[in-house]
């Protein structure tokens, strides 16, 4: 599979990073020919993509979340999870485990999940490379693909901006989310942090994960504005909001969606928790912060195959809350009519097999029935 097939190679857009030759190559689409950028995770290869990005400054970075530097020091961003990660990760206790963080952006939760005592490995975009973008029509696809790119490398430099203010261990990944480096090794947990909604094919993503993760996988994403048949119906819209230029939502998945998915892939066991948070719309600071309603589904591939955090009164409350604030529309009538058509499909199918309809067949075929 191509990695972002309707942009095309940008190859041109690559050579403008701010890389070593080295880097450069091994990230160039010549070299994607060969592997999927395997090497990525040996330390000669981290300081090389460490080095590349010291000393970057405020003015060089896209900061997607708000990050906590120590010593008072906040630099402010889209998003702001800080007080709110058991909840946006499931109340998971991390500590001893090796985790692979998909879509890690500014990194605050690659720092907090390493805080806990986790091994991290951080993925995101490849150098030079867009988003996963809607082709919506009367959109120039290859002008937003480099714009979204561009960014993407603005997004890039904040996570190294906080691993090196944090004097961080994790590792970063550059890499095809839908095609993983064959070299990564095994993890205890695998997250999506509201990054499914993201991609053109989330299933698609989730199955990578699944084939190197032990022992659960976490997606933490936006609450649809109404939930679809409760536990019993996988909803999933399509380009949510109908917005003309709303080119980076693909989904709204129903929480029950992504469990049906977690037990085709393996990890049976789920748990679903509802939370809100904060965000700034557009991404601009300045722009008051709203709050989005959201879940976190964590599937384990056998019964407590994790340890988890104890859950906070006040977060049980506020989930209950939720659940009591999203409408539910029962989807019962749609059930019933499934469950019809399905019984007429049976009973013809006992008259089409019968011995009267074989024996009756040249009286049928007389009269034209």
């Amino acid at each position: 599979m191509r990695l972002y097939p309707q942009i095309g190679a940008l190859d041109n857009l690559i050579q403008r990073q701010s890389m070593n030759p080295e880097l450069l190559e091994f990230y160039s689409p010549a070299y994607r020919l060969k592997r999927p950028f395997n090497g990525q995770l040996n330390s000669d290869f981290q300081e090389k993509l460490k080095q590349c990005h010291t000393g970057k400054s405020e003015a060089d970075c896209h900061f997607y979340h708000t990050l906590d530097l120590g010593n008072g020091r906040i630099i402010p961003g889209g998003w702001d999870i800080r007080g709110n990660e058991h909840n946006y990760l499931g109340h998971v206790d991390f500590k001893n485990q090796r985790v692979l963080e998909f879509g890690c952006a500014s990194g605050y939760l690659s720092f907090w999940i390493e805080q806990q005592g986790a091994d991290v490995v951080s993925l995101d975009l490849p150098p030079g490379f867009p988003p996963d973008l809607v082709p919506l029509p009367n959109i120039d696809l290859k002008a937003n693909g480099e714009s979204g790119a561009v960014t993407a490398t603005q997004v890039r430099n904040s996570w190294w901006f906080g691993h090196e203010a944090l004097k961080s261990r994790a590792s970063a990944l550059y890499a095809d989310i839908y095609n993983l480096p064959s070299d990564i090794g095994r993890f205890d947990i695998s997250t999506f942090g509201s990054i499914l909604l993201h991609l053109s094919n989330p299933f698609r993503a989730m199955q990578e994960a699944a084939a190197v993760t032990d022992k659960a996988l976490i997606v933490t994403d936006l609450l649809p504005d109404i939930i679809y048949g409760a536990d019993q119906n996988s909803f999933v819209e399509f380009n949510p909001g109908e917005e003309p230029t709303n080119l980076v939502n693909w989904w709204r998945c129903n929480p029950s969606a992504i469990t049906k998915m977690f037990r085709v892939l393996g990890f049976p066991h789920v748990d679903i928790h509802y939370f809100e948070n904060k965000y700034h719309p557009y991404h601009k600071t300045d722009v008051p912060p709203v709050t989005r309603f959201m879940f976190a589904a964590v599937g384990q591939r056998t019964p407590n195959a994790l340890t988890r955090v104890e859950k906070k009164s006040a977060d049980i409350e506020k989930d209950a809350e939720l659940r009591k604030l999203v409408p539910v529309i029962h989807v019962d009538n749609y059930n019933d009519a499934h469950r019809r058509l399905k019984d007429a499909e049976d009973k013809l199918g006992r008259i089409y097999s019968s011995l009267f309809w074989k024996i009756t067949k040249p009286i049928r075929a007389l009269i034209g029935l």
